[in-house]
C-alpha cells in the first residue's frame, strides 16, 4: 500500500467514525469503571514503591533455601504452560493469544533477570549471553507479534469489522 493510499484509508477512517483519530475505539468499560481502576493502580504504585522501599533496606544479602529448585522449575513450569496457550491461540486465531504473548515476553525478561543476579562467574557470563542472544530477542519478538495483532483487531473495531463480545475469547466479523 503506498503512502497516498494509507493516507486516504486514514482519513476515510476518521470521517466514517467521526473521532478524528486513527484507530479510535470506544473505551467499553464506562467512564467510572476506568477512572476507579486507575485510582486503583496509582494506589498500587504507591504500595508497591513503599514496599520495594521496605525490601531494599531488610532483606539480607544473601539468602539460603532449599526450595530453589522447586522456585525455577516452577516458573520454568508456567512458563512451558503459556508457551501451549499462545501457541494453541495463535494456532486458533483467538484474541487471547495477545495476552498470552506479553505475558510470555514478560516472563522471558523476568527469567533472564534472575538468571543473571544470581548468577556468578562463569554462570554469570552464560546468563548475560543467554539474555542478549536467546531470551531478549524472542522476548522482544513475542511484543512486537502481540503489538501487531492487538493493532489489527482495534483497527478492525474502528472500520466495524469485528465486534467484541467481553464475554467471548474471539471477536466476530460483523
Amino acid at each position: 500500500m503506498s503512502l497516498h493510499q494509507s493516507s486516504q484509508q486514514n482519513e476515510s477512517l476518521a470521517s466514517s467514525k467521526g473521532s478524528g483519530k486513527i484507530g479510535y475505539v470506544r473505551n467499553p468499560l464506562g467512564r467510572n469503571v476506568r477512572h476507579r481502576a486507575a485510582r486503583f493502580m496509582l494506589l498500587s504504585c504507591l504500595g508497591l514503591s513503599g514496599w520495594v522501599i521496605y525490601l531494599s533496606l531488610s532483606i539480607p544479602a544473601s539468602y539460603s533455601t532449599s526450595s530453589w529448585r522447586v522456585a525455577w522449575v516452577g516458573f520454568d513450569i508456567g512458563m512451558l504452560m503459556d508457551l501451549v496457550a499462545a501457541t494453541l491461540s495463535v494456532w486458533r486465531k483467538k484474541a487471547s493469544a495477545v495476552i498470552y504473548l506479553g505475558v510470555l515476553g514478560a516472563a522471558l525478561i523476568i527469567d533472564a533477570w534472575f538468571d543473571i543476579a544470581t548468577s556468578s562467574g562463569v554462570d554469570l557470563q552464560q546468563a548475560i549471553l543467554l539474555a542478549i542472544l536467546l531470551e531478549g530477542p524472542i522476548a522482544i519478538f513475542l511484543f512486537w507479534v502481540s503489538h501487531k495483532m492487538l493493532r489489527r483487531i482495534a483497527h478492525g473495531i474502528a472500520l466495524g469489522e469485528i465486534e467484541l463480545d467481553p464475554f467471548d475469547d474471539e471477536p466476530t466479523k460483523v
